[in-house]
């Protein structure tokens, strides 16, 4: 029976040492589940960050172009006015 008891308990610290071994796996894998959620979080606020400014940018381009617009409308109702009172003036 010695013999049975030697491959008993080769096989008890071979299953602690996979045990061991697993835990230190799972633990590794935690931590780097966590510096990917820290990551994740950063990534997310400056995506948060970049679509912030774009619709800023966004806006601000909008206001220009409407500015811009207007100029136009202005100036191109002038250009009418003149246009009528020079064609008034030659009849």
């Amino acid at each position: 029976m010695g013999l049975f008891d030697f491959w008993k308990a080769d096989s008890k610290q071979l299953r602690e040492k996979i045990i061991f071994t697993q835990k230190a796996r799972i633990i590794s894998l935690q931590e780097e589940v966590k510096e990917l959620k820290k990551h994740k979080a950063k990534a997310e606020e400056e995506l948060r960050w970049v679509r912030k400014d774009t619709e800023k940018k966004h806006d601000k381009l909008t206001d220009q172009l409407i500015e811009l617009s207007n100029k136009f409308a202005d100036l191109h109702g002038r250009m009418l006015d003149i246009a009528d009172k020079k064609r008034i003036e030659k009849k």
